[in-house]
């Protein structure tokens, strides 16, 4: 009996065309519902045969479900056993869905599985004999950003690995962009966005930007999301240093409206201490605002090298107001001639062509 023995019950029982999804499928996908999931469901619905393809989703209260006619919800993955056909192969992307390890940990898969790694699912893994072990085997390991691969290398001392170089995509499309250009800016108060998410590092820049509270700007954070434990203190700082002048979102916006928000930036400071933000730092690049990314940081390297002009935010410590704000508009050009290519379709197909033609 072929793929997911219990799963085939369940559907069965539920819904046969959806027992007749994961049978036809030849690629599974374990797909987090995160604001990137219903852009890479659709994407790959553009521009792949849809039956090829089903989506294993677990839907979260506090976010929209991911939907599509090749999607289907599912509880904890610890309940479901697999045995995949010849053709079939699966791609997890993230480990961040309940009960994934203990899924993989009874199922490793050799020539079948790939790992979509998020960032957060590497540098702060846990590290127990059962996480180290279904990190390390793996057959495929999909990233864009080479300091990942470094990172897996080192953290679990593995030498020769196959990895694909995948580019994941972004639910704004160029269409938003421009639309959102349309909006006429204020251009007398300096706007700055710190991360994209409720982080520990937002404290950390929040008191770095206090030398700058007497000037004409807005700061603003994003906390609908991430580690939530440090929300109320975020803002009893935010408000404390900067009053009126700090503002917070922590509801999920469209992604319409959060291209039309993030519009009104003129600078957007990633803080944090790992891969995040990565589709937060293509949209800064295509509205031609000052960007800053810790320079250890993998997104740093990545985006540099594909041509951009990023800032280090360490070094915003030392910055007068007018270092701070200094861009010219030579580097601004680039970075919008440069960052255009991560919105297009036919750039993020080359590159899973490169996992779904893979022996």
């Amino acid at each position: 009996m072929s793929l997911f023995s219990k799963l085939k019950k369940k559907l069965f029982k539920k819904n046969l065309s959806h027992l007749n999804l994961v049978n036809n499928s030849k690629f599974i996908h374990f797909i987090y519902n995160d604001k990137f999931g219903q852009g890479f469901i659709d994407f790959i619905n553009r521009n792949y045969n849809s039956k090829d393809h089903v989506f294993l989703t677990q839907n979260f209260i506090n976010l929209p479900k991911l939907v599509g006619k090749n999607v289907i919800e599912i509880k904890d993955l610890k309940e479901y056993k697999i045995s995949l056909n010849k053709d079939q192969k699966i791609i997890c992307h993230s480990l961040f869905l309940s009960g994934v390890i203990d899924f993989f940990y009874k199922n490793i898969l050799l020539n079948k599985t790939y790992w979509m790694i998020y960032g957060g699912d590497l540098y702060n893994a846990n590290r127990s004999d059962k996480d180290d072990y279904v990190r390390k085997n793996f057959y495929g390991y999909i990233t864009d950003v080479d300091k990942d691969i470094l990172e897996l290398k080192r953290k679990y001392s593995l030498k020769n690995i196959n990895y694909i170089n995948a580019a994941y995509t972004f639910p704004i499309t160029m269409e938003m962009i421009q639309n959102a250009k349309k909006i006429k800016k204020d251009n007398k108060i300096v706007k700055i966005q710190i991360n994209n998410s409720c982080d520990l590092s937002t404290i950390d820049m929040l008191n770095k930007l206090k030398k700058f509270k007497n000037e004409n700007i807005k700061i603003s954070t994003i906390l609908s999301y991430g580690d939530l434990s440090y929300k109320d203190e975020i803002i009893k700082l935010g408000n404390s240093i900067f009053d009126k002048k700090f503002s917070y979102i922590d509801n999920m916006l469209s992604p319409e409206d959060y291209a039309k928000k993030t519009y009104e930036n003129d600078i957007l400071i990633l803080n944090q201490n790992r891969q995040q933000g990565l589709g937060n730092s293509f949209l800064a690049l295509q509205f031609g605002q000052k960007l800053f990314i810790r320079s250890n940081i993998s997104t740093f390297d990545y985006l540099e090298k594909n041509g951009n002009k990023i800032f280090d935010s360490n070094d915003i410590e030392n910055f007068s107001f007018k270092d701070f704000l200094l861009f010219s508009d030579e580097d601004k050009q680039k970075n919008l001639k440069n960052s255009k290519k991560f919105f297009e379709d036919n750039f993020i197909k080359d590159k899973w062509d490169n996992v779904f033609n893979q022996k």
